[in-house]
């Protein structure tokens, strides 16, 4: 019997103190929204861009085949050293590939850093 006594008196406190400060209700009940929405909108934003990078993308087909030093991984978590004495792709490694694949449409050779 106490504690729901103790219960409907909480109640009537916190309905009091929203009566009584009914400016300062509508401006947290504003800026809860506002925030919601903002986060919403953030999200669907990162989830349009993701979207589009990958139609922009998909014309290179899944036929595609890439010769690396660096595996392209988005994992903050992947073991990078074992990479590092990889050697870079040389233009020897192009030339072989293009005299040994005999189908394909086309070959082309990044050098940077």
């Amino acid at each position: 019997m106490f504690l729901v006594r103790q219960i409907l008196e909480s109640f009537r406190f916190a309905i009091t103190a929203l009566k009584s400060n009914l400016l300062r209700t509508i401006l947290s009940l504003l800026g809860v929204t506002v925030g919601i929405f903002a986060i919403i909108a953030v999200l669907t934003m990162v989830d349009s861009l993701e979207k589009n990078i990958k139609d922009s993308l998909n014309f290179l087909g899944s036929s595609v085949i890439y010769v690396e030093k660096w595996p392209f991984n988005t994992d903050p978590d992947f073991a990078w050293w074992e990479y590092l004495r990889r050697p870079n792709a040389s233009y020897n490694e192009y030339r072989f590939l293009q005299s040994a694949l005999k189908h394909q449409s086309a070959i082309a050779i990044f050098a940077g850093r």
